[in-house]
């Protein structure tokens, strides 16, 4: 298993702790030799990277904003958006990591989570915002929308 793939219903408790799917642990060890990650709010979710893919992307980004004018507001904005909530997080020994408040609010994460891979990461939403995601999602294919 190289991706973070499949879906999971799982719980947040009120201190913000969450179990991560025991085979996402298996990769995350495994495949990037790390028990950490990097958490980040986008799009009604919290978005989960692996710390290696996170710096990977800071890389790009980087080399993206040297090509753009310093005071582009779009640019500022979007890396505003993603980085200025950035927590890095360790996986302990129980497999549970531990969500800011200031994330759990940002995502509305209160107790029944979906833990959704994406390859190269994963996504935390809250149960009700995913289910209003996936209509969303159906919808737009039927439509033939993006």
């Amino acid at each position: 298993m190289d991706s973070f793939r499949g879906s999971f219903v799982h719980t947040i408790d009120s201190k913000g702790r969450l179990s991560i799917p025991s085979r996402f642990r298996q990769l995350l060890k495994e495949a990037y030799a790390a028990d950490s990650l990097v958490l980040s709010h986008y799009d009604g979710c919290l978005r989960a990277f692996p710390l290696a893919v996170w710096e990977k992307m800071e890389d790009r980004n980087r080399e993206k904003l040297d090509l753009l004018p310093f005071a582009d507001p779009a640019a500022i904005r979007t890396i505003r958006s993603i980085n200025a909530n950035a927590q890095e997080c360790e996986v302990d020994r129980l497999g549970r990591i531990l969500v800011s408040r200031n994330l759990r609010e940002a995502g509305d994460l209160r107790q029944d989570v979906v833990i959704v891979g994406m390859t190269t990461y994963f996504e935390i939403w809250a149960r009700e915002r995913w289910l209003a995601q996936l209509e969303k999602d159906r919808e737009a294919a039927v439509s033939g929308g993006a």
